[in-house]
């Protein structure tokens, strides 16, 4: 063990799974020698879509989450599912919003939560997409509007719009634009 691994995993069990995720327990040995566990869900890459109209405007969707027992505004997205993930961003675009789209940028891949999942998120952004009626398609997604980065950047600021992974596929979203695309 070297200053660059501070921990080594010595066994490693499954503690549950199912399609979406599996949850481990690693008996790990630190630097300093001591024994202790590690816990963490080990699950597949994620995509989040920034859908932006031709007025600049990026599509929201209030989706149920049951593990916080809530609605929240979030970006359109989802797991991959064994899919690329231009074809996942494809097709959680049309399941959640209706919205067919066209060229998509990569603007990134990041963790969703490093310290406890092996999740990678990409972002992504489809530009002047056309946008039809919405019909409710999945039981968790009950809304989508159309607003503009200063409603979106208020939303943030009140509180309303809460969802770390869309926050940060938004932070890249503007970056991307800051550099004149």
């Amino acid at each position: 063990m070297d200053k660059d691994t501070p921990l080594v995993a010595t066994e490693s069990d499954v503690v549950y799974t199912n399609p979406w995720m599996t949850v481990r327990e690693d008996k790990i040995r630190r630097i300093d020698g001591q024994d202790g566990i590690y816990g963490y869900i080990e699950v597949g890459d994620s995509v989040t879509v920034v859908a932006v109209d031709v007025d600049g405007n990026v599509c929201i969707v209030e989706t149920y989450r049951h593990q916080i027992g809530s609605w929240v505004w979030e970006f359109p997205g989802g797991g991959c599912e064994g899919d690329e993930y231009l074809d996942a961003a494809r097709r959680e675009l049309i399941e959640e919003t209706g919205i067919i789209a066209g060229e998509i940028v990569d603007l990134g891949k990041t963790h969703v939560y490093s310290g406890l999942s092996t999740e990678f998120q990409h972002n992504l952004a489809t530009l002047d997409v056309e946008v039809g009626e919405f019909v409710q398609t999945e039981d968790e997604t009950r809304a989508r509007k159309m607003v503009s980065l200063v409603e979106l950047d208020a939303m943030i600021e009140s509180g309303e719009f809460t969802s770390n992974q869309s926050i940060v596929a938004l932070y890249q979203y503007k970056l991307w634009k800051s550099k004149g695309n």
